[in-house]
């Protein structure tokens, strides 16, 4: 943990069984829900887990995109709901 605020741009869309939630600057970073506040609280986590691993096998973090960048650059998706995903400091992951 190194005291950063991340804070990075979502989107949310409609499955079958609930919601998937996916980061823009973080492909492969996905996670799902029953409802959106779930689909949230479950995104939070997936982008928590994927930038401490990124952290232990010392990956650079990606900058934000902005939302312009974000929305000229993907045309083609139509989310649900688009919202700031923020983690204000990173919590220890358990182990197995």
């Amino acid at each position: 943990m190194n005291g950063k605020v991340y804070a990075y741009i979502s989107d949310i869309v409609k499955s079958k069984s609930g919601y998937n939630i996916l980061f823009y600057d973080f492909p492969g970073c996905v996670s799902e829900g029953k409802t959106l506040e779930e689909t949230i609280k479950n995104g939070k986590i997936a982008l928590q887990m994927h930038i401490e691993g990124m952290i232990e096998d010392k990956e650079k973090i990606p900058k934000p995109s902005s939302l312009e960048k974000i929305i000229k650059e993907d045309k083609g998706n139509k989310p649900e709901v688009r919202i700031l995903i923020e983690l204000e400091k990173l919590l220890p992951i358990k182990k197995n």
